[in-house]
């Protein structure tokens, strides 16, 4: 009778610890608990009164009913856990929908804004016909602009301004191009019929020829660069890069090569604004070829920041650059890699082409591997840029932007290109 009673004894601590666990795992559902609950009560009194009917009628079969308990009350763990399961399986699947409403619901909202700030910044990019002083270095950037005004509205009078301006860029230029001019080039020619036989194809044709012609080659007219520091680098370089692969020149991997060598350099001491420059580097090198588990810096020639990095790690790197949510300027980017002020007294978040260029590195990184994370950061990033032009298309609402005041029209075409490449998914190498 000892051994029957401790055995009782065992069967009633079971008993309690599967309650508790059941408990545990209904509090994450509430919705199920009662059932649950209910399904493990009724095992437990199931289970006692077959103990107990045997103990009076038959001690001998105590043994076997106390067997029969325990595998009735495992049976009904596991209803009660198949039903949890399932219940949870259901909330998840309501609550990644509810998630997907409100994103097509933002989405929506956004979209509507921007389509207004695309008419009100295009129609400024292009009422003044005449460069001021601040504006003949980025009329390339300008012209980029114009073409993606053009696309996004369908209105004939952006391309004629943009060839204006294009036809003014080769003029000047005799043949030596600046990195935006490349690419402004390259985008003329994209919206031409006849992209392989046009003069902004022939001229971006010629323009690489010459470099690899020339004394030193692609190598030597690159390392010149570097005269004007990495970041100044790394800005023609993404451009330079993006316009070889689209004609195909033949040094297109010295191009994109030398744009990771100069990157790896960026760091808060070095650039002024290294997450803007790492956000066109990324854009550029998912059009060149996409971002792989090639490293960044094998050899350890560069900042110690891109130690051990690898080109598949850049969109992870941007993302943790941008403002999250509930802070000032939400979606918006950092400036720095610490995320820190300068002394300058810019803010450290917040500022426009820090935002357009890390954009554009995450829609780059999208169209190279599309997620989910990538795509909320992107939505948090539209909706920043569209909060950053005003009703009557004016630029720089923040209270102390450092440096957009005197460049509307560069500020404007970069938007428009980030408009165009958020509505456009095509991308420009081909």
């Amino acid at each position: 009778m000892a051994d029957k009673k401790l055995l009782l004894f065992v069967l009633f601590l079971m008993l309690m610890a599967l309650i508790g666990e059941s408990s545990a795992r209904t509090v994450q559902i509430p919705t199920s608990v009662d059932e649950a609950i209910a399904i493990i009560n009724n095992a437990i009194d199931e289970a006692i009164e077959l103990v107990r009917e045997a103990m009076d009628s038959d001690p001998a079969q105590t043994d076997e009913a106390i067997n029969n308990a325990c595998s009735l009350l495992r049976d009904a763990v596991d209803e009660a856990t198949t039903l949890i399961q399932e219940a949870a399986i259901e909330e998840v699947t309501l609550i990644e929908e509810e998630i997907e409403e409100d994103i097509a619901s933002t989405e929506e909202r956004i979209n509507g804004d921007i389509q207004e700030k695309i008419q009100t910044l295009a129609r400024k990019l292009v009422e003044n016909k005449t460069f001021g002083p601040n504006e003949i270095d980025f009329a390339g950037s300008i012209v980029a602009g114009m073409v993606s005004a053009y696309e996004l509205i369908g209105d004939n009078s952006y391309r004629i301004s943009a060839e204006l301006v294009g036809e003014n860029i080769i003029s000047a230029a005799l043949g030596n191009f600046k990195g935006d001019e490349v690419f402004a080039l390259a985008r003329l020619s994209q919206i031409c019929g006849t992209q392989c036989d046009n003069p902004w194809w022939t001229a971006l044709c010629e323009f690489y020829q010459n470099v690899q012609n020339d004394v030193g080659g692609t190598e030597s007219y690159i390392s010149q660069l570097a005269s004007a520091g990495p970041s100044t680098a790394v800005f023609n370089l993404a451009y330079y890069a993006v316009a070889a692969y689209y004609v195909d020149a033949a040094d297109k991997e010295i191009w994109r090569s030398e744009l990771v060598n100069y990157l790896i350099q960026i760091d808060d001491d070095i650039s002024d604004s290294p997450v803007m420059v790492l956000g066109i580097a990324t854009w550029a090198l998912t059009l060149t070829g996409g971002l792989d588990d090639t490293a960044l810096d094998p050899d350890g020639m560069g900042s110690p920041y891109w130690h051990k990095k690898r080109l598949k790690d850049l969109p992870a790197i941007l993302l943790n650059h941008q403002v999250p949510a509930g802070a000032i300027y939400t979606g918006s980017f950092f400036r720095r890699f610490d995320h820190g002020g300068d002394i300058t007294g810019c803010l450290p978040s917040g500022g426009t082409e820090d935002t357009i260029f890390a954009i554009l590195g995450l829609i780059g990184a999208y169209q190279d591997n599309p997620g989910s994370e990538i795509e909320a950061a992107i939505t948090a990033a539209k909706q920043a840029i569209v909060e950053i032009i005003g009703p009557d298309g004016d630029l720089c609402n923040h209270q102390l932007e450092c440096r957009c005041l005197d460049n509307y029209r560069l500020l404007a075409a970069e938007i428009l290109q980030v408009f165009r490449e958020l509505c456009n998914a095509e991308n420009l190498v081909q």
